[in-house]
């Protein structure tokens, strides 16, 4: 996709013709352009053999009719290796420029040449294999093969892919509308706009980031977006040559702050001391209720007008205020109730109105228990106590050794099924536990089947046999434990047979 002062000009899909409408519903006066790769991708149907050494041929020169060196991107380019100190060569400047991709109608003869001219060599092929010689080497004929298939297969696939390019659906957007190089002036490199490439990179590395095959709504909406920023303000920065954004300004400071606790100056440091944003010296920082307005804010003049508002408002509550009686109603409570009786002393009744010292502020000489007011510090739950949280109580059972497989039980038949069935999909030597591949989302999935069938029991499914969770630790040790066992058995077999055919050489009559 491509994006030009915030609105978006030109998008690259794989399904061009099919979307378009759809995607120009929603953005106006949108291009939407076919991918370059996926549209090669469908070309490969009507090769003869894809890995032949005329496949091969066929992709370069297909790619040389498609892709354009314009005279102008051609003599920057040789400038650009010259003020490297580079001696370029023809080679060298078609390898670093930037190829355009030509109008649809300039396009579609310089494919169909290519076509016809790789057509022609299976015509030779074809009427040298009839004829029985070919030009050089007849016994050879047998041997070549042809660029494309025969049928009415190829001629349909050439048909729809000649139509995404009598469309434009392959064509470069013109300069005005979209710039599809963009020239980054810091680092002298030139970058291609189009094409899905990136984004298909992107969504590859988001979906490895995941740490559970299963997420939820909102943390994958967190994730897809905080890695799908960093990765446009890494292109911005790069491709356009742009400055960072404040993210990177606190890296920087951070990394500064670092450098100066190391015994380093302002003048040692790369980025400089005016890169970053500085603290805010002398300011006087108030919290809670300290905090005040600053004097600006104050309305210390008030206006005559403003002030006989504010005297009215006053002189209209006294009035109110004196025309209850707050000893006749008394919101009628009944007084017995706070009468003294006659054993009570002064410092009795008194007693029950004094103000709780919790801080101990009278008593100079008493001792504040400050715990109270301390966090309670639990300690770390091992995974052990995790476990027996989850499981209520329930002892730790691994899974049976693979050696006692002539005394399993159902359940252990059930687990080890289970085994065998789940861990082709997971990667025992991988570092990474908590990876789509790893053993920790092993023992996650694992524990959901425990719960699957728990809940199949209870809902009264019959023949439901509960299996027992357990910890990524004993699925490896399970995994090594069976191929420690398959390699015995295998060692063991083999000595079984060298031992028969030695008896058999010895004794062949038995």
């Amino acid at each position: 996709m491509v994006i030009l002062q915030s609105i978006i000009k030109c998008i690259y899909v794989d399904n061009c013709c099919h979307v378009r409408g759809k995607l120009q519903k929603i953005f106006k006066g949108v291009l939407v352009k076919c991918d370059l790769f996926h549209w090669e991708e469908r070309c490969e149907v009507i090769l003869y053999d894809s890995k032949s050494e005329k496949a091969i041929v066929f992709r370069t020169l297909m790619l040389q009719a498609i892709f354009v060196i314009e005279p102008h991107e051609f003599e920057r380019t040789k400038q650009l290796l010259i003020s490297k100190g580079k001696t370029p060569t023809n080679r060298d400047i078609l390898k670093a420029a930037k190829a355009t991709i030509p109008p649809p109608d300039i396009l579609e003869r310089r494919i169909m040449s290519t076509l016809h001219t790789l057509m022609q060599k299976d015509h030779e092929v074809d009427r040298a294999r009839t004829t029985g010689n070919t030009p050089g080497n007849p016994p050879a004929a047998a041997a070549v093969s042809r660029f494309f298939k025969r049928g009415a297969e190829t001629l349909n696939t050439i048909v729809r892919q000649m139509e995404h390019v009598k469309k434009g659906c392959l064509s470069d957007p013109d300069a005005s509308v979209v710039k599809i190089h963009r020239y980054n002036p810091k680092t002298k490199k030139t970058y291609s706009a189009r094409s899905t490439g990136s984004n298909e990179v992107d969504n590859r590395c988001v979906l490895n980031s995941m740490e559970t095959p299963t997420i939820s709504i909102t943390k994958a909406d967190i994730k897809f977006n905080n890695y799908y920023e960093g990765s446009n303000d890494r292109k911005r920065v790069n491709r356009l040559g742009e400055d960072p954004q404040l993210h990177r300004s606190e890296q920087i400071q951070m990394l500064h702050g670092m450098a100066q606790q190391c015994g380093y100056s302002d003048s040692d440091v790369p980025y400089g001391h005016k890169s970053y944003p500085k603290e805010l010296m002398g300011l006087d920082e108030r919290i809670g209720f300290d905090y005040h307005l600053p004097e600006g804010f104050s309305n210390e003049k008030e206006t005559s007008e403003d002030s006989n508002v504010e005297e009215q408002g006053h002189e209209e509550m006294r009035s109110f205020l004196a025309a209850i009686d707050f000893l006749e109603a008394d919101l009628h409570l009944d007084a017995s109730q706070f009468a003294r009786s006659e054993g009570d002393s002064d410092d009795d009744c008194d007693s029950d109105y004094i103000p709780i010292d919790v801080f101990a502020m009278d008593d100079k000489t008493a001792d504040v228990d400050v715990s109270i007011y301390l966090p309670l510090i639990a300690d770390h739950e091992s995974t052990y106590q995790t476990y027996l949280a989850r499981t209520q109580e329930a002892p730790w059972v691994p899974l049976a050794h693979p050696k006692d497989a002539a005394n399993f039980t159902d359940l252990d038949k059930a687990e080890h099924e289970l085994f065998d069935t789940l861990s082709p999909t997971y990667d025992r030597q991988l570092k990474k536990l908590d990876a789509p591949k790893g053993y920790k989302t092993f023992a996650k999935v694992w524990d959901l089947h425990v719960a699957n069938r728990l809940k199949e029991s209870l809902q009264g499914e019959e023949d439901v046999l509960l299996i027992n969770r357990l910890s990524h630790t004993q699925l490896q040790d399970h995994c090594d434990n069976k191929e420690k066992h398959e390699q015995l058995m295998s060692n063991w077999k083999h000595c079984e047979d060298q031992q028969k055919e030695i008896i058999f050489y010895l004794f062949p009559e038995h």
